[in-house]
Formats: structure tokens, C-alpha cells, sequence
């Protein structure tokens, strides 16, 4: 017996020593591995110098050495007459809600690192950073994960700085302007002066920015494809704009797999996700948002380099950033979006702002 003992405990020494032993040594390199590149990719991350104008040298310099699917779904909730593509999943509708307390909850901090741009708040409470002019590359590599055909990539020149809104419009900045409340009763919907603005067409938003502008003697506006993917993007070329990792997504989105699977089938309020580099919130994910442009699946093919708009003439406009509802692929920096009009309005389309330079 004790012979046997000896013999068993010499066997299991010398699984440890082969199999082990090498097994601990493996499990050890791969997690320093991973922790150098976790570094590697915060080191990357360099700010380039603005010159005098504001405008930034070589902005796509931000991003890491590394590296549509369009919705096929707006269903009843968010598209009433069954006539646009970006649906939302179905299930029982929720009560609607009453008007939530104002108090907004503090967000993220941004673990990126922010570029302190200048930015102005308006006369009813918008805040604008002043994004500076620069260039980079539009689109997806054809490498890129859910990558669609109308995400050519190519290079674009936003020759003139311009102001963003740094959130999406709120249901309290639509009603300050123009005492509407078209989202009320509506399912899919949370009310407050923090949600943002919803339940809103493409022509719906051109009439806000016609209404403030008049108000305040500013030209504010609807930004283009261009100009939106541009803020969206602060300098990086990765998936999103905090790189290419979606399991870093939750911190930065509210999308499919933490808002409608985690029974939160609503809009949330702007501003409690963590902001892109230029400071900007809720660029991926929360609500779509209108651009000003016309969708032409193969206009950036042809496009001009510098400042190029859209179409002069169509049947869709853009959306662009994704949205509670949808899977966290649409919620990518060059993800193209559309629906059928510009009169379609849905729980999970909103938009957000620029304003001209004086």
C-alpha cells in the first residue's frame, strides 16, 4: 500500500511539473500580454496641436494603430403608418410616464482623453463646442466588423470650424422653443425636460432651427453627414469612437443589449454615458439623429473632397448614431441610416444641433 501511495504521489508531481507548471506560465504571459496592450491603446492617444485658427494638423493622428448594417427594422411603435427601416423590436408596448423630476444625474467621467475645445451656451441652455476644421477619413475599412456598401472610405476636408450642440436636443429645449410636446402619449416614451426631444420628422427639426435662429439672431442648423461623422469620430478612425472593443460600448451607449434587453425601452436622459474626445454625449446610441442631408447609397463615391453635402435632391434623408432599440453594430461612427421621408417620425429619432460661427 504504501508503495502504491509513493508511486501516486511521484505521478501527480510530475503532472504538475508538465502540465501545470507550463499551463500557470501561459495564463501568466497572456494577462501580461493583454495589460500591455490595454496600455498600448491608452498611450496612443496623442492630442495634435491646434493652430491659430482653431483648426486641428493631421486630426485622425488620435486614433490607435488598430484597424451598414442599417436597421432592418422602425415597427408600429416608432412608425405608425409601417413605412420606415428602422424598427424597433416588438413587445407589449409600456405605459407611458409622467413628467420626471429635472434634476439631471451626473455622468460618465470620459476615460478618453477630452480636448478642451471653446463652447457657448445659448440663450435657452444649449451647450456648443467649437469644432475645429480639419480633415479625415470618412467611412469604414472594408475590414471593419458589419461594415455596409455605402461606407466608402474615403478622405474629407470640413474646411470651417463650426459649433455642435454637445447632447441631443431635450424635450425642455424643444417646448422653451416650440411649445409642442409631439412625443406625449406615445409608447416607447419617458418624459422630462432631460430626455431628449423625440417622436420628431426631418421637417420637424428644420422648423426648430428656423424658430431659434429667428429668436436668437444665430444661424443654427441641422449638421451634414459629413460634419456629424467628423464630431462623431474626434480624431479616431476606430469601429466607435472610443475604439474598436464593444464590450466598451455600455459606457459610452445606450443601445440594444443595456436599454430594450434590459427592460429600459425608452430613450434615456442626455449626458449620462461618457463623451467622445471633442466632449460631445450620446454620439452612439440613445436616439438617431437627423442630418440635413439627402441618402444616396453611392454618393460618397464621387463625392468632392471638401465639404461635400449630399444629393441636390431625393426621397430619404440621413440618420446617423444608432439608437436604444438597435444592435450595437448601428451605432457605429460610420453607420449610415436612413427612412422613407422626411415627414417620418419615430420614439427613437431625435437630432441635435450646430450653429454657424458669428
Amino acid at each position: 500500500m504504501k508503495k502504491i501511495l509513493v508511486i501516486c504521489s511521484v505521478l501527480l508531481v510530475v503532472v504538475i511539473v508538465t502540465v501545470g507548471l507550463p499551463m500557470l506560465s501561459r495564463i501568466k504571459k497572456a494577462s501580461l500580454k493583454m495589460a500591455a496592450e490595454q496600455q498600448r491603446q491608452v498611450d496612443a492617444w496623442e492630442v495634435p496641436p491646434a493652430d491659430e485658427s482653431g483648426s486641428l494638423d493631421d486630426v485622425n493622428t488620435l486614433a490607435d494603430d488598430d484597424g451598414k448594417t442599417s436597421s432592418e427594422s422602425l415597427d408600429e411603435a416608432s412608425d405608425p403608418e409601417g413605412t420606415s427601416d428602422t424598427a424597433l423590436p416588438t413587445e407589449q408596448a409600456a405605459e407611458p410616464t409622467a413628467e420626471q423630476p429635472t434634476e439631471q444625474p451626473q455622468p460618465i467621467p470620459s476615460d478618453l482623453r477630452v480636448i478642451e475645445l471653446p463652447s457657448i451656451t445659448n440663450t435657452i441652455g444649449m451647450t456648443f463646442k467649437k469644432i475645429p476644421a480639419g480633415t479625415f477619413m470618412m467611412g469604414s475599412p472594408e475590414t471593419e466588423k458589419d461594415r455596409a456598401d455605402d461606407e466608402h472610405q474615403h478622405k474629407v476636408t470640413i474646411s470651417k470650424a463650426f459649433y455642435m450642440q454637445t447632447t441631443e436636443v431635450t424635450q425642455g429645449q424643444w417646448k422653451a422653443i416650440m411649445g409642442t410636446d409631439p412625443w406625449k402619449g406615445e409608447d416607447y416614451v419617458k418624459e422630462g425636460a432631460n430626455y431628449p426631444a423625440m417622436f420628431l420628422s426631418w421637417d420637424d427639426a428644420v422648423a426648430y432651427c428656423k424658430q431659434l435662429s429667428a429668436k436668437e439672431g444665430k444661424t443654427y442648423r441641422l449638421p451634414t453627414e459629413a460634419e456629424w461623422e467628423y464630431a462623431c469620430r474626434a480624431g479616431t478612425q476606430t469601429t466607435w469612437s472610443f475604439g474598436n472593443n464593444e464590450a466598451s460600448l455600455d459606457n459610452y451607449a445606450w443601445h440594444f443589449k443595456n436599454a430594450w434587453d434590459a427592460g429600459e425601452q425608452y430613450a434615456h436622459q442626455v449626458g449620462l454615458k461618457k463623451p467622445n474626445a471633442f466632449g460631445l454625449y450620446d454620439m452612439h446610441g440613445n436616439v438617431y439623429e437627423w442630418c440635413n442631408d439627402y441618402y444616396a447609397e453611392d454618393y460618397y463615391k464621387q463625392s468632392p473632397e471638401k465639404d461635400p453635402t449630399s444629393p441636390v435632391s431625393g426621397s430619404f434623408r440621413v440618420l446617423r448614431g444608432g439608437c436604444w432599440g438597435h444592435e450595437p453594430s448601428c451605432s457605429r461612427s460610420a453607420l449610415r441610416n436612413t427612412t422613407r421621408d422626411a415627414a417620418n417620425r419615430g420614439v427613437n429619432i431625435g437630432f441635435r444641433l450646430t450653429r454657424e460661427l458669428d
